[in-house]
């Protein structure tokens, strides 16, 4: 059966982000993950964890302080100081929370910033976590954004992923493979799967196109989950989605899995 682990972000967002995890361990999920929880100190999120027996399966590199663009800095050459200071950070806080994986935030393409330039600015900076984060314990990956919601971010197909990640030949760097962001690119997200699980440590999904509910969209997404299972595939699918009304009454589509709220 697929694995899920509910965004916290996305998810259960008519509470405070510390009540989060308690929601989701009532509703069956084992494991949570959240872009950028570093306004909670670890040991009180590893607490939080403990006692509801759940995993942070994933979180993001944080923003940098002195840079507005929340898309990340790891390809603009002149921020390379400042992107290894955030990484250095986030793999810490990860470690801290036990925490086992790290998405590095690619950015956005810089009009002023040549395209090449920009590439081999990530190439460097992801082996460079990637050295950091097999010290620690702390797998790294990158995550294509489809170029229909993210027109200027530099890292948008599975393809342009694997490239990168065959270049680097690094056995600490894996693909974060987002079914949503497949399906908006118009990839055949099963196909998609099977082409790059050799490469893959962590999924996500949502409805195509409107981000909500996986059994909502042009995409079949449970269709999908069965198909990755089959697969082989034994890690997380994040549940990244935008309740179209409630989390609580967006679990239509969990039944199957034991996702869903709990009868008295």
């Amino acid at each position: 059966m697929p694995n899920f682990s509910a965004n916290i972000i996305y998810l259960f967002n008519e509470i405070d982000l510390l009540d989060r995890i308690s929601a989701a361990a009532a509703v069956g999920f084992r494991a949570v993950e959240c872009q950028r929880p570093y306004e909670i100190p670890p040991a009180v999120f590893r607490n939080l964890l403990n006692a509801h027996d759940m995993e942070l399966a994933l979180i993001n590199t944080p923003v940098h302080p002195s840079w507005p663009h929340a898309s990340g800095i790891a390809t603009y050459p002149d921020r390379t100081s400042a992107f290894r200071e955030i990484a250095s950070s986030a793999i810490e806080y990860a470690t801290s929370v036990g925490c086992p994986r790290l998405h590095v935030v690619a950015g956005k393409l810089d009009n002023n910033v040549n395209p090449m330039a920009a590439e081999e600015t990530f190439l460097n900076n992801i082996v460079w976590a990637a050295d950091k984060g097999r010290s620690l314990g702390v797998k790294i990956l990158i995550e294509p954004l489809n170029a229909i919601d993210n027109p200027t971010y530099f890292l948008t197909t599975a393809a342009q992923a694997q490239a990168l990640l065959t270049r680097a030949d690094h056995d600490n760097l894996y693909l974060q493979y987002d079914l949503f962001h497949a399906g908006m690119n118009g990839e055949d997200v099963i196909d998609g799967a099977q082409t790059y699980l050799g490469l893959i440590d962590h999924m996500q999904m949502a409805g195509v196109p409107e981000r909500h509910e996986p059994d909502t969209g042009t995409v079949d997404m449970l269709t999908a989950f069965d198909a990755v299972d089959t697969m082989g595939y034994k890690g997380w699918i994040g549940a990244e989605y935008r309740p179209s009304h409630s989390t609580a009454e967006s679990f239509t589509w969990g039944a199957p899995f034991g996702i869903g709220p709990r009868r008295p």
